[in-house]
């Protein structure tokens, strides 16, 4: 699709920034696992890649739920769906908030846990600006006649 047309229509814009979201998540939560698979890890690292893994997928699911439901928003629920899909990208962002705050707590080697960080911080900064493009999105649908 044409930048310009997602550029002049706010929902095409939420829908983009809510799959770009998705993918980047799907890959950070790909990239964990694999890197919980690097020889090499202490028992405690391997946990606490797993607790990660747990952490990432949750927002994956969250973010999913956003698109699908983007997909439908229409007719006489639509508010209703707007509402959900901030819930569900709120509950997303602070998913990878909690993730930070507990990744910087667990003793994992400097490299992997550096590596995690620069993915999460993305996926992290992707999902607060789909946030406010679906926010906004649901305010301009709130004032429209």
């Amino acid at each position: 699709m044409q930048a310009s047309k997602i550029k002049a229509n706010p929902k095409l814009l939420a829908h983009a920034a809510l799959n770009t979201t998705f993918f980047a998540a799907k890959v950070a939560s790909r990239l964990l696992k694999d890197m919980s698979r690097i020889h090499g890890l202490r028992p405690n690292e391997a946990v606490a890649m797993i607790d990660c893994i747990v952490d990432i997928s949750d927002s994956v699911q969250k973010l999913q739920k956003s698109t699908k439901e983007m997909d439908r928003v229409q007719g006489s629920d639509l508010q209703v769906q707007m509402n959900d899909i901030q819930m569900w990208v709120n509950t997303a962002l602070e998913e990878e908030e909690t993730f930070m705050y507990a990744l910087a707590n667990k003793a994992i080697k400097r490299k992997v846990k550096h590596g995690v960080r620069r993915h999460i911080i993305k996926v992290a900064r992707l999902t607060s600006n789909a946030f406010a493009l679906v926010k906004s999105l649901s305010l301009a649908q709130k004032n429209s006649p």
